[in-house]
């Protein structure tokens, strides 16, 4: 089902190691707004199946993570889509050095 959302969160990494949460700081890409979109906060909508990648840009550093919009059944013939990310992949984007 179109619609579906989850929450991305990039954290930035810094050359002395300490981190910080940079989420409406970068810009965020989707390589397929077919399957989703991403909004400036790093929410991601599903509108439809398969996979995007999801960019995180700030300056000239990025990471980016894989997303798949699946179906999933919630009944005998009632569909409804799903957002999956791997978890070690979605919290941590960027890095600084």
């Amino acid at each position: 089902m179109a619609g579906t959302t989850k929450q991305l969160a990039a954290t930035g990494t810094y050359s002395d190691g300490s981190t910080k949460t940079i989420t409406t700081s970068v810009t965020w890409i989707s390589s397929n707004i077919s399957a989703a979109t991403i909004s400036t906060g790093g929410l991601a909508t599903g509108s439809g199946t398969g996979t995007t990648r999801i960019t995180a840009a700030l300056g000239n550093v990025s990471g980016a993570a894989n997303l798949t919009v699946q179906l999933a059944l919630t009944g005998c013939a009632t569909p409804q889509t799903r957002l999956v990310t791997p978890r070690d992949q979605v919290s941590q984007f960027l890095e600084f050095g």
